[in-house]
């Protein structure tokens, strides 16, 4: 009863402690909560969406014409396949949204009710599913993040007939390839729709300009028996049937899964490191809680301990304390996580293509902050060990050691800049005070760096370049039609217009490197390769590139020889070097023209063109579409979506990390200067008895936590050049970043640093208010 009653009288003695650790642990719980309740929600509600609708352990995109009865038997007969499930559909080379001209290829499936159907709000799925009319579409939830589109916009498709318009009916949740991340979309289209095309309007692969082609999904199930994973039966089958090397693409449900949650993964991830950091803040707050507490309250545990209390006690009351308000900021966080989870769902629904629910991941949410509640406890135990060094007989006289102005590091006083000299001195004879702090303000600073690098970067060329994104301020898409002895034509027209500061010829295909299907690119020259870290470009026609991600995939190394296949040809290639790109999250591999001709690629599928004078870029469009725009289709390079999509996100969880650190400097500055403020409360009275104005008085307390903050982003800034590039790498990574370039700017250090010194400085002038409190006649008592 006693440890009850002194502990009720001590959290109402020091609320301002107990508010900061509730609110503090409220942050914390709050977002791990919400984002371990978004990650939980997307997981399950994608693979309840691939089960609803029947996907395959992996999907071959196939033209019929390639699809035989052969490729069909071999794969049946495999004995890790238990069905596949031919689907018709139809591969569509151009498509338009509202005549935006965007140009992707799309394939087009006939609506049989498969895929659940979003109101019009999005925020659920209709009771029933409304059948499509002729001229109808049902188009991916994607498409609001990608085009812009609402229901009732067109989409515009062209045949060799001449263009056809389809009226958005509605988004589906199509989960296989839906995200706004991934390249080519499936839509459907009225059973009516869909059989005239397929009847007239498909085109045979042999035409000059295929526009519309017949093709087959095939979903390939595996067996409950087999064992391997997602990539090994892909290769398995591919031996077996070589259906990899038949197709347009495949896709693995693993990778299908990989690349929806791509952007949430990124994001958690950051959040995480993040929560860890302020976890650690949060221990820093406390051990300079406890520390000062015993400081302070040396007499009053004196006491305790002659009338009985034994050091295990009043060990207890501080973690009490302590556990108390961890544990009521750890509810109050659970329950403000619930419409923050809301509204991050409703944030990533576009991307993901998902339905979001608000379900709360409450069984991990209760384990994570219960971990953090036993650490919490841990460590208080561990700093009130020096409780049991405290002495009834010296508590008598006060129980103090400290003495003022102490330091070596003896500042001088004068006249002129008192204010900050006396900062500056009072800093420096009582420093061990503000380990703390300066800590805090390094950890803080550190991560709004490397977040301030990381979104800042993603609009830079440089790190476009970083990202494998071959730079173009005009692309030229090719038709089978085109005659390449144009292709110097198309440049002198342009040369007319603006000068012409490099011109790469690019295609790409689906080939199979060591039996696992992977994303190829082509350029004419080695050249091209700009993000290229370690090796060399290819220079000879037996050379390729891989990614990092590839090389760990498949445990290859540079030197490395390995075989590549596309259709009935295949050759051996050399290792030379590695290179990262973002094209299907890094799981590629490339290598010139001449090296491509090995295995079947004969032609460019555009050209890429750099201008000098990039004003002209939508005049050169209009120009090359008007005098070729029969066989080629010339569209401005000036945006990436997928790293368009990146930046945004990363920009938003920037604003919420400067925010949530804001908040946090707030609250640590209230608790920090109340404690010393207490501790100073006589040497304030005496500062006033010599004539210092409460303005000047002030102003040396805020000087003081602006020197403490200048000196933790000092250290901050130096972590960040050691450790942001790590870091960086390690959350990039899922896109297909290995070697992110880390690009340090003024405004990359000169952003955080300042904010925090501005915030600490003007937080500490706030509360220092209290010195107007403090009258002359208090020094009486002592």
């Amino acid at each position: 009863m006693e440890i009850l009653t002194i502990l009720k009288a001590n959290i109402k003695h020091k609320r301002g402690a107990f508010k900061s650790i509730v609110v503090f642990m409220m942050i914390i719980s709050m977002v791990i909560t919400a984002i371990l309740s978004l990650s939980e929600n997307i997981d399950k509600n994608l693979k309840n969406a691939h089960k609803n609708v029947g996907s395959g352990d992996f999907v071959s995109y196939i033209s019929e014409e390639k699809f035989t009865a052969d490729i069909e038997k071999n794969i049946m007969e495999n004995e890790n396949v238990e069905k596949i499930k031919a689907v018709q559909t139809l591969y569509v080379a151009k498509h338009d949204v509202e005549g935006e001209g965007n140009g992707n290829a799309i394939f087009l499936t006939k609506w049989e009710g498969a895929y659940p159907v979003y109101n019009e709000k999005c925020s659920d799925f209709i009771d029933n599913k409304v059948g499509l009319q002729k001229g109808e579409i049902y188009v991916p939830l994607a498409y609001q993040s990608l085009y812009d589109c609402k229901i009732g916009d067109n989409i515009t498709i062209a045949t060799k007939n001449g263009d056809e318009k389809y009226r958005i009916k509605g988004f589906m949740e199509e989960p296989f390839n839906g995200a706004s991340l991934m390249g080519i979309k499936q839509v459907c289209i009225s059973a009516d729709d869909f059989d005239r095309m397929y009847d007239q309007l498909a085109d045979e692969m042999t035409d000059a300009q295929p526009l519309i082609i017949k093709y087959y999904l095939v979903h390939v199930y595996r067996n409950s028996e087999s064992t391997l994973s997602d990539a090994k039966f892909k290769k398995d089958v591919n031996e077996t049937s070589k259906i990899l090397d038949n197709s347009f693409v495949t896709l693995s449900l693993s990778d299908s899964i990989h690349y929806t949650e791509m952007m949430t993964d990124i994001g958690s991830g950051i959040l995480f490191v993040f929560i860890i950091l302020m976890t650690l803040i949060v221990l820093i707050i406390i051990s300079h809680s406890i520390a000062t507490s015993i400081e302070m309250d040396y007499v009053n545990l004196g006491i305790l301990k002659s009338q009985g209390f034994t050091k295990g006690k009043i060990r207890q009351i501080f973690i009490l304390q302590y556990e108390i308000a961890q544990l009521l900021g750890a509810v109050i966080g659970i329950v403000i996580a619930i419409p923050l989870t809301k509204l991050l769902g409703d944030v990533f629904q576009p991307i993901t293509g998902i339905h979001a629910t608000a379900d709360i991941a409450i069984a991990q949410s209760l384990l994570l902050n219960f971990g953090i509640l036993v650490l919490g406890g841990i460590f208080v135990l561990v700093k009130t060990a020096k409780i049991a060094k405290i002495s009834p007989v010296r508590a008598i006289s006060g129980g103090r050691e400290v003495i003022y102005f102490d330091s070596r590091i003896n500042m001088p006083i004068g006249k002129k800049f008192l204010s900050g000299r006396l900062a500056l001195r009072q800093f420096t004879s009582n420093k061990r005070q503000y380990i703390g702090t300066i800590l805090i303000v390094s950890i803080l600073v550190f991560f709004m760096m490397s977040m301030t690098i990381l979104a800042g970067s993603m609009t830079s060329e440089s790190v476009s370049e970083s990202f494998g994104v071959i730079p173009a301020d005009v692309s030229v898409t090719l038709t089978n039609s085109f005659d390449m002895s144009h292709a110097k034509d198309i440049e002198t027209e342009i040369s007319h217009i603006a000068q012409i500061t490099s011109v790469r010829y690019h295609a790409s295909e689906y080939l199979t490197l060591n039996g696992t299907d992977l994303y190829c690119t082509f350029l004419d020259s080695g050249e091209g390769f700009t993000s290229v870290f370690k090796g060399r470009a290819p220079l000879y026609d037996n050379e390729i590139l891989i990614t990092e991600i590839v090389a760990d995939e498949l445990d290859l190394k540079m030197g490395d020889k390995v075989l590549v296949s596309g259709g009935e040809q295949e050759a051996e290639y050399l290792i030379t070097g590695f290179y990262q790109t973002t094209n299907d999250a890094g799981r590629t591999f490339a290598m010139t023209f001449d090296g491509g001709n090995k295995v079947g690629i004969k032609r460019p599928e555009s050209i890429l063109y750099m201008v000098e004078d990039t004003s002209k870029i939508y005049e050169i469009v209009d120009c090359i579409n008007e005098i070729y725009g029969e066989t080629v289709t010339a569209s401005a390079e000036d945006s990436n979506s997928m790293a368009e999509l990146i930046e945004i996100a990363l920009t938003s969880i920037s604003a919420v990390i400067y925010v949530i650190s804001i908040f946090f400097i707030l609250v640590v500055v209230n608790m920090v200067c109340s404690k010393t403020f207490l501790k100073e409360r006589q040497d304030i009275g005496i500062f006033k008895a010599l004539g210092f104005a409460v303005k000047d008085l002030r102003l040396q307390f805020a000087i003081r936590f602006f020197i403490v903050s200048i000196i933790g982003s000092v250290i901050g800034v130096a972590l960040s050049v050691l450790c942001s590039s790590e870091l960086i790498n390690q959350l990039m990574r899922q896109t297909g970043v290995t070697n992110f370039k880390t690009d340090y700017t003024i405004f990359t250090i000169a952003a955080p640093t300042t904010l925090v010194c501005l915030c600490f400085f003007v937080f500490s002038y706030i509360a220092s208010r209290k010195v107007k409190s403090v009258v002359v006649r208090e020094l009486v008592t002592e």
